[in-house]
Formats: C-alpha cells, structure tokens, sequence
C-alpha cells in the first residue's frame, strides 16, 4: 500500500514552549539544503503544547531536518492521517448565548445535564441553572466553551 503522490505527515515531539524556535531551526536547515531535505511545510497546531506536525516525503528527510536540535526529543511512529489535522485547523465559531438560552453542559461534574442560561456575566462565564425536579435552583458560574446551545429562550 503505497502513498505515492498523497502528502505524508508526521509528528514530531519536541520540548513543550519551543516549538516555534524549533520550527524555525529546521525551516533553515531544509532552506539550506538545496532540496536535499524534502520537507514541504511544519505545522504548529493550536493548543498542542510540545507537537509540531511535519508534511515530508519520508521518515528520514523529517530526522534530518530536526536532528540534533536542542529541544527535539523524537519522531513519533507512522504517519498521521490528513483528516485529523483538518480537524485541528477548524476553528469552530463562537457560540452565541443569551439569557434565557437551553444549553447542554458538554464538560465538568455536571456533564451531560440541560440548563437554562440566566445572566452572562463576562465574555467566557455564563450563569446557569440546572433543569431538573431533583435539583435545587442554585445558580452556577459555569465557562461558555463546557455549553452547547440546544435551543434560543
């Protein structure tokens, strides 16, 4: 099973906080190799502290182009499938939420649970209440990113 003419992408571990230093080094290594190295681009995913995906025609050209680097630690084994660093470049939209909005609790101990927004108190922090008989009417200062909007109030 040969990937001729698919890109092949690998994961390079590296120190967590250098990876744009790293990056950088091996970006000059590849320039300076007058084509020796066949590294086609070096990615820096968001959020994905001490990775670096590499695009290169082989497992060699990405040792050679980051070998010997200070904060390079290792070349993980196989090759990454172009789906799942699509899924890193979407960035999903903001969701939008207003007072009286149903959400679902997406993370944290409440996981799973539907409340009903009844303030937003700054740009990342909703306060809620949980829907439920069994449950008091306490209001809860829960992060925007752990709801999913169900539907407008």
């Amino acid at each position: 099973m040969a990937l001729e003419g698919k890109p092949k992408f690998f994961l390079v571990k590296v120190t967590g906080g250098q990876e744009e230093s790293i990056a950088k080094i091996a970006e000059v290594r590849v320039r300076n190799s007058n084509g020796a190295i066949k590294v086609k681009s070096i990615l820096i995913p968001p959020g994905s502290k001490g990775m670096l995906i590499v695009e290169a025609d082989s497992y060699s050209d990405v040792l050679n182009a980051f070998e010997g680097i200070k904060y390079f630690k290792r070349i993980l084994p196989g090759i990454v499938d172009v789906k799942e660093i699509e899924q890193l470049l979407i960035t999903e939209k903001e969701i939008v939420l207003n007072i009286g909005d149903l959400v679902e609790i997406v993370a944290g101990p409440f996981k799973g649970m539907t409340a009903k927004v009844i303030n937003i108190r700054s740009e990342n922090e909703v306060v809620i209440q949980l829907q439920g008989a069994s449950i008091s009417p306490i209001p809860i200062v829960i992060p925007k990113d752990n709801l999913k909007k169900i539907e407008t109030g």
